[in-house]
């Protein structure tokens, strides 16, 4: 099965993208795929020929300017990730989350340990996240004391689950698992209180710039350039030589497409390049519906009346799912405005900043996601 994914703005070639890139492909591998299936990855990467700025980020507030007022330092908004009653005690971070959904705590556990994950172990982790998420929840998540004993059981139930050895020897996938715990510990106390907004602020800010940075050169680049944009041709690229790797056997692409990137392949797919196609399109915090409403695609024409019909979806569009958490603020709803799409709501279990970028680090995602191609297939 050739599957492209499509990343969203603000996505550099930094230190922890090819981590990310490992772990997702191994994910998807071993949840979309079946056991006995083939797959070709393709990831274009579109971040290079997005936004670049100039001074270096000198547009960014530094917290050292001149007070405009008196009070001014008092009125910050608090951003980012806190918890609304007391945090709990840095061991048990995971255990109350567990025990309110234990697949919340399997995805908090894997997810974070995602970031300790290696290319070449991405693998082997990934079969571990499979087995945990196929896990019930178990009995003595009630009795057990702390974040610790969580994972010490875990394993063992992993463990019973299969005659495998492999994922708990070289892969070293469960040692990861800990070091994930390692990087739970003590987050809630980074994260509560007002002393928060101070180091959130410069991350959110330079990541608010880059999200409006690269939608509006992506823009600017469609505006000039059209389909010879440099965005639009390292997209496009990607989608053909999907098409060309289809067999008689495995003939459908399959194409994921986070946040703005959803809106390029749109794009392409809808006006840019319509000779090219998918068969099953799954959006995720993506934009296309406000995009569409706010008339920013070419191949869009607004009604007379918002009652009077909806959009065909693009011709090379065959099956089409639209996924979002309604915590993400980045996240809009489509079926009321094209035909042939449904909509789909997913918790991350993240807050409005957060959620966004929270979906393909949770192996849940892609469980439920396999489900629901499933269901169209």
């Amino acid at each position: 099965m050739p599957i492209v994914f499509v990343h969203g703005v603000a996505t550099r070639r930094d230190a922890g993208y090819a981590r990310a890139e490992a772990a997702r492909a191994a994910l998807m591998r071993r949840f979309l795929v079946p056991a006995a299936g083939q797959v070709s990855f393709f990831a274009p990467y579109w971040g290079g020929q997005a936004a670049a700025f100039a001074w270096q980020h000198a547009s960014l507030p530094q917290g050292d300017e001149e007070v405009f007022g008196p009070g001014e330092e008092t009125a910050a908004i608090l951003l980012g990730e806190v918890w609304e009653s007391e945090p709990p005690p840095d061991d048990q971070v995971v255990l109350q989350v567990a025990r309110d959904s234990f697949a919340d705590g399997v995805d908090l556990l894997f997810g974070t340990a995602l970031e300790a994950v290696d290319p070449q172990e991405a693998d082997g982790f990934a079969r571990l996240a499979v087995r945990a998420a196929g896990l019930a929840r178990p009995a003595w998540l009630d009795t057990a004391r702390d974040d610790l004993e969580v994972v010490n059981r875990l394993a063992g139930d992993l463990r019973e689950s299969t005659d495998e050895e492999e994922a708990f020897g070289p892969d070293r996938a469960l040692l990861h698992v800990y070091e994930g715990l390692s990087r739970i510990r003590g987050a809630t106390g980074r994260m509560a209180g007002r002393l928060a907004v101070k180091a959130l602020r410069p991350s959110l800010n330079r990541s608010a710039s880059m999200f409006l940075g690269d939608i509006l050169v992506y823009l600017r680049q469609r505006e000039r350039l059209g389909a010879d944009g440099p965005i639009a041709t390292t997209v496009a690229a990607d989608l053909r030589r999907a098409r060309e790797a289809c067999t008689p056997d495995d003939p459908e692409v399959l194409v994921i497409a986070h946040s703005m990137g959803g809106n390029i392949v749109y794009d392409l797919l809808s006006a840019l390049r319509p000779e090219l196609s998918c068969d099953v399109l799954v959006t995720v915090g993506s934009q296309i519906g406000v995009f569409a409403e706010l008339g920013l695609f070419d191949a869009v024409r607004a009604p007379a009346s918002p009652a009077t019909g909806r959009i065909p979806k693009p011709a090379g569009v065959g099956r089409w799912i639209n996924v979002f958490d309604l915590n993400d603020i980045l996240g809009f709803a489509t079926e009321r405005i094209f035909d042939g799409v449904r909509d789909f709501r997913y918790s991350t279990g993240k807050g409005a900043f957060a959620a966004h970028s929270t979906y393909f680090v949770r192996p849940s995602f892609y469980d439920r996601l396999a489900t629901r191609l499933g269901e169209i297939s």
